[in-house]
């Protein structure tokens, strides 16, 4: 694949994820549709570290694996905060009980801080910080981390939109804000 023409460079502390929806929402595509079918579910490569992703996404992005390796949580391999994950136990469903227990990232975020970097930089993102467990509070505005829509109430899928402002983070199930004023 040739490198694409327009790739944001990421924000201090912003996720693989976040930082590629974005890119994303310049061509006014999905992240299913610009990254390879396969490889749509960055989060997996947050957890597993595929090196073949990391190759293919610095090749279109025209970075290093390295480089895009410190927006995952391999850049915590060293450090003890990798062990501290947020991650999401999925039980086997009654009807498969021998199927194996599944876990997923999940993705907690403070609505105040989305509203503030609308109100500043006009680019809503998810930081690296909020993947850690322990950490249920922002350090900054001291509010509770939201795992769930406002709307839907269900897990958060973020999807970025651009507009001619700026991009902004929404609901995939509602296509709603996931920053509102409380």
């Amino acid at each position: 694949m040739k490198p694409w023409p327009v790739a944001l460079r990421p924000l201090a502390e912003e996720t693989l994820h976040s930082w590629m929806s974005r890119v994303a929402a310049v061509y006014r595509m999905s992240l299913h549709d610009l990254v390879d079918y396969r490889r749509s579910e960055l989060h997996h490569v947050m957890l597993d570290f595929d090196t073949s992703t990391l190759e293919l996404l610095a090749s279109l992005t025209r970075t290093t694996p390295d480089f895009l390796l410190q927006y995952t949580v391999g850049s915590w391999k060293n450090e003890c905060r990798l062990q501290w994950l947020t991650i999401r136990q999925t039980e086997p469903g009654w009807m498969f009980p021998h199927h194996e227990f599944r876990f997923q990232l999940t993705t907690n975020y403070c609505e105040s801080c989305l509203l503030e970097d609308a109100a500043t930089t006009r680019i809503e993102f998810f930081r690296l910080q909020w993947l850690l467990a322990p950490q249920t509070i922002c350090p900054r505005h001291l509010t509770f981390l939201r795992e769930t829509c406002r709307c839907c109430n269900r897990q958060v899928r973020a999807q970025h939109w651009r507009s001619k402002t700026k991009f902004a983070l929404g609901c995939a199930w509602t296509r709603r804000p996931l920053a509102q004023e409380p």
